[in-house]
C-alpha cells in the first residue's frame, strides 16, 4: 500500500513534534544538562572529535527548538583560543536552523493553525512585520536571548516576509548576541 503525500508529511511532522516533546521532556527531568557546563562536560566526551560533535550537534539542535545560547556558552567555554571559530560556527548554526524553520513552518502548516488558533494575534504580528522597521523588529527579536528566534522564523513565513530580510535581520541580531556572550564569557572565565 503506497502512502500518500499528505499522508507522509503528517508521519514527518507528527515525528518531529514527538521528538521535540521526548526532548522538553529529557531537559525538564536532567535542566543541567542544557546549561554550559553541562554542555561542555558532554562534549569533552568526544575528545579527538569534540569540534565534529559540537558542529554537528548544534546544528542539528535548532531544528528541535532547542536554544543556542547554551551552546555559543559551551563553545566559549571549550574552546577559549577559537573564539572566532565558536562565533562563525553559531552563526552558521543559527542561520541554517533559521532557514529550516522559515520553511518548514510553511510545509507543515504551523501558518494556517495559528491564524485559525490566534487570528488577531497573528494579523498584529503580520502588521508589525511588513512595516518599514521590520528589520529592525527582527534583528532586536534575535539579539534578546529571552525570546525564541525560532518563533520569528515562522512567523516571517506565515506573514510572508521576505527571506532575505528575515535571515538578515537574524544576521545582525544574533552576531550582536553572539559576540557579546562570546566576549563575556572570556572575561568572566578568565581566558
Amino acid at each position: 500500500m503506497a502512502l500518500s503525500f499528505l499522508q507522509v508529511k503528517r508521519a514527518i511532522s507528527l515525528l518531529w513534534f514527538g521528538l521535540i516533546l521526548a526532548l522538553l521532556l529529557f531537559f525538564a527531568f536532567n535542566p543541567a544538562f542544557l546549561s554550559a557546563e553541562g554542555l561542555a562536560v558532554f562534549f569533552q566526551q568526544f575528545e579527538g572529535r569534540i569540534w565534529a560533535a559540537y558542529i554537528f550537534i548544534f546544528v542539528v539542535r535548532g531544528i528541535f527548538l532547542i536554544p543556542s545560547t547554551p551552546f555559543v556558552l559551551a563553545g566559549a567555554l571549550l574552546f577559549p583560543q577559537n573564539t572566532a571559530w565558536v562565533v562563525v560556527i553559531s552563526l552558521f548554526s543559527v542561520l541554517s536552523s533559521a532557514t529550516f524553520l522559515y520553511y518548514w513552518a510553511d510545509w507543515i502548516g504551523i501558518g494556517q493553525y495559528l491564524e485559525k488558533k490566534y487570528p488577531k494575534k497573528a494579523a498584529r504580528v503580520a502588521e508589525l512585520l511588513n512595516k518599514p522597521y521590520a528589520l529592525l523588529l527582527v534583528i532586536g527579536w534575535a539579539f534578546f536571548p529571552l525570546v525564541p528566534t525560532d518563533l520569528i522564523c515562522y512567523i516571517a513565513r506565515i506573514i510572508g516576509m521576505k527571506y532575505r530580510i528575515m535571515i538578515f535581520g537574524i544576521f545582525l541580531g544574533e552576531l550582536a548576541l553572539i559576540l557579546g556572550v562570546v566576549y563575556f564569557t572570556n572575561i568572566f572565565v578568565g581566558h
